[in-house]
């Protein structure tokens, strides 16, 4: 996992140091919870798309900070956003 590049594409995107710190730990915990290495996460879709499902058991549905730490990682990644869970069908 590529922290100090994820920070600098945050930093990039003028987030508060404040929103920076708190996505950081975010993406941190989410790693935590998922166990499983990140950058292979975000680089397969189907692989992302279960990340994003699991990660919905323990993030308040209002606010879904985990699950934004990590869809701001693939965007980090891929240079693209990741489409809504709605939206994307497993393959």
């Amino acid at each position: 996992m590529d922290i100090d590049g994820y920070v600098k594409f945050l930093e990039d995107q003028k987030l508060s140091p404040n929103g920076i710190a708190t996505r950081k730990r975010m993406l941190q915990e989410a790693y935590s919870y998922i166990d499983k290495n990140l950058d292979e996460v975000v680089s397969n879709d189907n692989e992302m798309y279960y990340a994003l499902i699991k990660l919905q058991d323990i993030d308040n549905p209002a606010h879904t900070p985990r699950q934004n730490a990590l869809r701001k990682y693939y965007i980090f990644k891929n240079n693209k956003e990741f489409p809504r869970l709605k939206n994307y069908r497993p393959k």
